[in-house]
């Protein structure tokens, strides 16, 4: 298996930490055991959030981008989000592909949204990372500028909006001034004027972040 395909899987796993609040700053080894003796002993903070948040929520399965989120978000909760590389996401996620093969963790297919217009989502690293800082990491290891329009659409992708949606939430971001846009020096307040130049703007944001491979499939 290959590490690519676990964007159609979601992750869990029946683990017992060694200790019963597992320290996640750098450098202190903890032990998280599974079922027939299997362990994983580490050192490295990403690794073990992730691990932390797997054995919490058992036997709940995350999406494999969002699990990596939850690991990153932990990391933060711990003061230790500036010990967070994206790139150690991609390794991690070859390491999850060897603990399956282990049999340490689980592997299940996502559940699947019901029918209707297509949820538009970013992965949860990309939201993680707007909220602050001026840029994403892409899939190929290079950075993505944020300008003010970017921010907030990014924020607005987790899934839980259509496109209209998205663009209804924007139009109010312009509308109520939070996202101020000026046409031949005025601001635009008027949503039957906003609505089209939104709707174009997000579509070419779109396609430049699905380019870049930060659009969740």
């Amino acid at each position: 298996m290959s590490s690519e395909a676990l964007d159609d899987l979601a992750a869990a796993a029946e683990l017992m930490p060694e200790s019963p609040s597992p320290d996640l700053n750098r450098g202190v080894e903890e032990t998280f055991s599974a079922p027939g003796r299997l362990a994983c002993v580490t050192a490295d903070p990403f690794v073990k959030a992730v691990l932390s948040v797997l054995e919490a929520e058992y036997p709940r399965a995350f999406p494999v981008s969002d699990l990596l989120g939850k690991g990153a978000e932990l990391m933060v909760a711990w003061g230790l989000g500036q010990l967070f590389d994206l790139q150690e996401a991609y390794v991690l996620r070859d390491q999850l592909v060897g603990m399956y093969m282990q049999g340490m963790i689980e592997l299940r297919p996502k559940q699947r949204k019901s029918l209707g217009a297509p949820r538009l989502t970013v992965h949860a690293l990309a939201r993680l990372e707007a909220e602050s800082l001026p840029f994403l990491t892409t899939a190929y290891h290079t950075s993505y500028p944020l300008d003010e329009v970017g921010h907030p659409l990014v924020r607005l992708l987790d899934g839980n909006r259509d496109m209209d949606q998205v663009i209804a939430a924007m139009v109010q971001l312009v509308t109520t001034g939070e996202l101020p846009i000026e046409f031949s020096g005025k601001r635009l307040t008027e949503p039957a004027t906003v609505e089209p130049l939104v709707r174009e703007l997000v579509e070419r944001e779109l396609s430049s972040l699905h380019r870049w491979g930060l659009l969740a499939r």
